[in-house]
């Protein structure tokens, strides 16, 4: 048992200050996310989607009890596996997860049984119909589905490490897929080996996305570095709509020229303004000419700058150019993601392992935004998961036991106690909704 520590403030000496073990946890407001889980059936559909081969004999802790606790202590904000040995002694986590939590050596070894193949594809199953779950209940709601891809820096010899010149680092470089409408829910992600080109494996990679939501209509976006002609196919077979940008050629500049010089409208002394055209272009390895949008910039230069898009949209070339650039929101999710989950951490050396990693802090992304969506007022539902965890789960509690019965005790000095109970009133209103005859009986 560790020592007992005792400090006795030299000024004041009727200050003490002692680490005496009191059943008081930092974290009471936790309480609510796992909740919103049992209440939306998000951890039910864990035992039913994700499958764990698992060799262990007398196994001490139930592999989804496990990833349970995992995912709630990466929204609690603490991604290191080593947190893990402190808040086993958290009183939160033991009523939740038993009095013997799991340790870092516990969860190394479940990351490690996770990485088997067929249990990964199987958690990306979970990550997809956490978000599937919550868009299809929009039925024939408008999609935008945002393609991009990123970087997880490495630091040492994981595998399929490489220098990206992009990025300008040695990293693996993720591939993944956002759905916009819903604030940024991830439909999928995928590692890949940090040489691997932006666009490779992509039309796999999205066909499944068009698969999962082809009920739905939908607009695909993707940068310069998804524009590539399997692309374009694809998303026309499956009867989408899409815009990508382009990058300049020879060609493309040539006619964005003519069409630039034979505009009427065109001032030539007016220093800053911009102009849209349309135009039909083929490349060579193109199956057909495809509508591109150019829009030329002329910001004190006699010749502008030319942008490029490639489209199927049935909009202005004003209105398709401020469609694109609305995916500038997915640099956000990105960052979100990796700031506030790990999604980049690749503290493993083996690739699966690593995937794995990502493929848990996606779905603890998109668990908070399911929640925010359903159960947070509306003047928090854009808040980033630091600022709810300042509000919402920081918060101290003490716990005691009576009579078999067991009480939080939550703080009242907490400047959010109306948000906290506002949120756990909505959970309690989603659980009688879930299983309205037990709402009855009780």
């Amino acid at each position: 048992m560790p020592n007992v520590r005792h400090f006795t403030d030299k000024d004041n000496q009727k200050v003490v200050l002692t680490d005496d073990g009191d059943t008081i946890t930092t974290n009471g407001g936790l309480l609510s996310v796992a909740q919103f889980c049992e209440a939306s059936g998000i951890f039910s559909s864990f035992r039913d989607t994700i499958e764990f081969k698992d060799y262990r004999k007398l196994p001490l802790y139930d592999n989804y009890n496990l990833l349970e606790q995992y995912l709630l202590q990466h929204i609690a904000g603490y991604l290191t596996d080593s947190a893990a040995n402190s808040l086993r002694h958290d009183p939160l986590f033991q009523l939740l997860y038993g009095k013997v939590l799991a340790t870092q050596s516990t969860f190394s070894r479940f990351l490690g049984r996770a990485s088997d193949l067929h249990t990964l594809k199987t958690l990306h199953t979970a990550l997809e119909s956490v978000a599937a779950t919550y868009i299809n209940r929009q039925a024939n709601s408008f999609l935008i589905l945002d393609i991009d891809s990123t970087f997880s820096a490495t630091y040492g010899h994981q595998e399929g490490a490489a220098y990206n010149t992009h990025y300008d680092k040695c990293a693996l470089n993720p591939l993944l897929i956002a759905e916009a409408t819903s604030g940024g829910m991830l439909v999928d992600a995928q590692l890949r080996s940090g040489d691997t080109y932006t666009s490779a494996e992509a039309a796999a990679f999205l066909s499944e996305g068009l698969t999962r939501y082809a009920s739905h209509p939908l607009v695909v976006r993707g940068d310069s570095g998804f524009a590539v002609p399997k692309l374009y196919d694809l998303v026309e077979d499956r009867m989408k709509m899409y815009v990508f940008r382009l990058k300049a050629n020879c060609r493309l500049f040539d006619m964005a020229q003519a069409k630039f010089e034979n505009d009427p409208d065109v001032d030539p002394h007016k220093a800053n303004d911009v102009h849209y055209y349309t135009i039909q272009y083929r490349a060579y390895t193109w199956r057909e000419a495809r509508k591109v949008i150019v829009m030329a910039t002329r910001d004190q230069q006699l010749v502008p700058h030319y942008q490029y898009f490639v489209t199927n949209l049935p909009l202005t070339p004003q209105d398709v150019v401020a469609a694109y650039r609305q995916r500038g929101t997915m640099e956000n999710y990105i960052k979100e993601a990796k700031n506030g989950y790990g999604f980049d951490r690749t503290n493993s050396t083996d690739f699966f392992t690593n995937e794995v990693r990502m493929v848990m802090a996606s779905i603890a992304y998109n668990i908070m935004k399911r929640m925010a969506a359903e159960v947070l007022p509306s003047s928090e539902k854009q808040k980033s998961i630091d600022s709810l965890r300042l509000d919402l789960f920081r918060i101290g509690a003490r716990f005691t036991s009576h009579a078999g019965v067991l009480t939080i005790h939550y703080t009242t000095s907490n400047p959010q106690n109306a948000l906290f109970w506002h949120v756990y009133d909505n959970i309690t209103r989603l659980r009688e909704q879930a299983c309205p005859s037990a709402a009855q009986a009780a």
